[in-house]
C-alpha cells in the first residue's frame, strides 16, 4: 500500500487543515486568452510532436478534471502545489459524486496538464503518489512516479498564454501502473482511496506570472470517463477537494483555497487528465491437482464434472458433483497480510481444515485419500477450522495465513482445505478434499 501507511496521521491532517486554510485567492489569476494546443510530449524520446504512441492513443480517460478551466495559479519560484483525486475502483459507489471503475488498477499512457506562462518555454516536474490525503503533508512522501517535461511552449511576446499539453507515456519499457482507490479497495475514507499529483515549475523565472489552470465544477452532472461531465467532453475529476497544498524549500507551506466554493470563492482544484488501459492484478496463488480424472483419479471414479470452477476443483462429493474448489483473494504480500483462502462447493453446515504443507504431493497431481486427493503435504500446519454456509462455502477470513504458517518472503506454500461429508459420501469414507493452492510469499 506504499504511502497508505500513513493515512492514520494523514486523517488528523485532513481535520487539522480544513480549520486552517490559507485563503489565496491573490495568487488566482484570470486567463486573458483561449487556451492553446502545446502539442504532445513523449516522455519516453524527450521529444514534442502531435501524434500519439499506439498505447496512448488507445487509452481510455481515467480521470477528469478540465472543467470551467478559466483561470490559473500564479507559483513563485520553488512553489510546489499539489491536488488530490479518486481512480475508482470496482467497488466503488454508485452516487452523485461516485461511480464504479471498470478495473482495480491502470496502467497509464496519457497525461494532459494544462498550464499559463509569460515564460518563452518551461520545464515542469509532476508527481504522481498513488496514496495520498488532502493537505497531509507530501513533502514527507516519496513520490511513485515523476515525470520531468523539458520546453513545454511558452508565451514568445512575455504576455500571459495557456496551454494544454499531452505527456504521451506509451513508448515506456513498461507502463506506470496505479492502484485505483488507491489500494485497489474502496473504504469510504478521504485518507485510503485518493491520489495526489504534483505540479512544480523547475525551470528559473524571470518574474512573470506561471502556474498550472485551475479547473474543477463539484456540481456538474455525473458523467463518464472519470469525471463529472460539464459540457463539451469537460469534467470535474471524481474525489478532487475544495484544497491545494504547497510546499517550499521541501517542506509544506500550506493548505489553501480560494475563500471556499461554497461561500462563492472558486474550486481549488487543478486541470487534469489521466487516460490508460485496465490491467489484471497479478496472480496471487496457483491452483493445481485437480479431482478432474486427467491425472490423477479419484478414489471411486467420483472425478467431478466440471461444473465446478470448469474442473479445476477436488473430486465429486455428496452435494456437489463439481466438487470443492480452493481458491485466493487478497495479495501474497506478508506485509500487507491481507491473503485468504476461499473455498467453495463444500458440503453445507459441515466443518472443515484449512492447512498448509510445504510440497506439492506426487509431484503436484496428489494420492487418494478419502474421496478425494491429498495434494498438499509435508511439515503440515493446521490453519483453522470453519463451517460451510448453507451455500457451501468457507474462508480464512480473520486468519493471518503469513504469520499462522510462518511464512517468509520467497517461500512457496501449499495449502488444502479437508471437510466432512457424511451424508451421500461417494465412496463411503465421509470426508473429502479441494484441489491444492500454491503461493509464493512476497515481502
Amino acid at each position: 500500500m506504499k504511502s497508505c501507511l500513513l493515512t492514520a496521521s494523514s486523517t488528523l491532517l485532513v481535520c487539522a487543515s480544513a480549520a486552517a486554510q490559507t485563503d489565496i485567492s491573490s495568487q488566482l489569476l484570470t486567463l486573458s486568452g483561449p487556451v492553446q494546443d502545446g502539442g504532445v510530449y513523449d516522455l519516453a524520446a524527450q521529444t514534442w510532436s502531435q501524434g500519439l504512441s499506439s498505447a496512448a492513443g488507445a487509452s481510455d480517460v481515467l480521470y477528469n478534471n478540465t472543467c470551467a478551466a478559466f483561470g490559473f495559479l500564479s507559483l513563485d519560484s520553488g512553489e510546489v502545489v499539489i491536488d488530490s483525486g479518486r481512480l475508482p475502483s470496482t467497488t466503488s459507489p454508485t452516487n452523485t459524486f461516485s461511480q464504479p471503475g471498470s478495473a482495480d488498477q491502470y496502467d497509464l499512457g496519457l497525461i494532459e496538464l494544462a498550464y499559463c506562462t509569460s515564460e518563452p518555454s518551461l520545464d515542469i516536474r509532476l508527481n504522481l503518489f498513488e496514496c495520498y490525503a488532502p493537505c497531509s503533508d507530501a513533502s514527507a512522501l516519496v513520490p511513485d512516479y515523476s515525470f520531468d517535461i523539458q520546453g513545454a511552449p511558452g508565451s514568445l511576446s512575455g504576455t500571459p498564454e495557456a496551454f494544454s499539453i499531452r505527456v504521451d507515456l506509451g513508448n515506456l519499457g513498461s507502463l506506470p501502473n496505479i492502484l485505483a482507490d488507491s489500494d485497489g479497495v474502496y473504504d469510504g475514507n478521504t485518507a485510503l482511496d485518493q491520489f495526489g499529483w504534483s505540479f512544480e515549475i523547475t525551470s528559473t523565472l524571470s518574474g512573470g506570472p506561471s502556474g498550472p489552470l485551475v479547473a474543477g465544477d463539484p456540481f456538474g452532472l455525473l458523467g463518464g470517463g472519470g469525471g463529472m461531465g460539464c459540457g463539451w467532453g469537460a469534467g470535474t475529476g471524481i474525489g478532487t477537494d475544495d484544497v491545494l497544498e504547497i510546499d517550499t524549500a521541501g517542506a509544506m507551506l500550506g493548505c489553501n483555497f480560494f475563500g471556499g466554493y461554497f461561500s462563492g470563492g472558486e474550486y481549488a482544484s487543478l486541470y487534469l487528465k489521466l487516460a490508460g488501459a485496465d490491467t489484471a492484478p497479478p496472480s496471487t496463488g496457483t491452483k493445481f491437482c485437480f479431482g478432474n480424472g486427467l491425472s490423477t483419479a479419484c478414489p471411486c471414479g467420483n472425478n467431478n464434472d466440471s461444473s465446478q470452477a470448469a474442473g479445476a476443483s477436488g473430486c465429486a462429493n455428496g452435494s456437489f458433483h463439481g466438487g470443492a474448489e480452493l481458491d485466493v483473494s487478497g495479495s501474497a504480500s506478508l506485509v500487507s497480510d491481507d491473503a485468504t483462502l476461499n473455498a467453495a462447493g463444500l458440503v453445507p453446515g459441515q466443518p472443515g481444515l484449512f492447512f498448509q504443507g510445504n510440497n506439492a504431493v506426487n509431484a503436484g497431481t496428489g494420492n487418494s485419500f478419502g474421496d478425494g486427493l491429498r495434494c498438499a503435504g509435508g511439515s503440515v500446519v493446521r490453519l483453522g477450522v470453519r463451517v460451510a454456509n448453507p451455500a457451501g462455502e468457507a474462508s480464512t477470513m480473520g486468519i493471518s495465513l503469513g504469520a499462522t504458517g510462518q511464512a517468509s518472503a520467497g517461500d512457496t506454500r501449499r495449502y488444502q482445505l479437508w471437510y466432512r461429508d457424511p451424508n451421500g459420501s461417494p465412496c463411503g469414507n465421509l470426508f473429502n478434499l479441494t484441489n491444492g493452492l500454491e503461493v509464493v510469499w512476497q515481502p
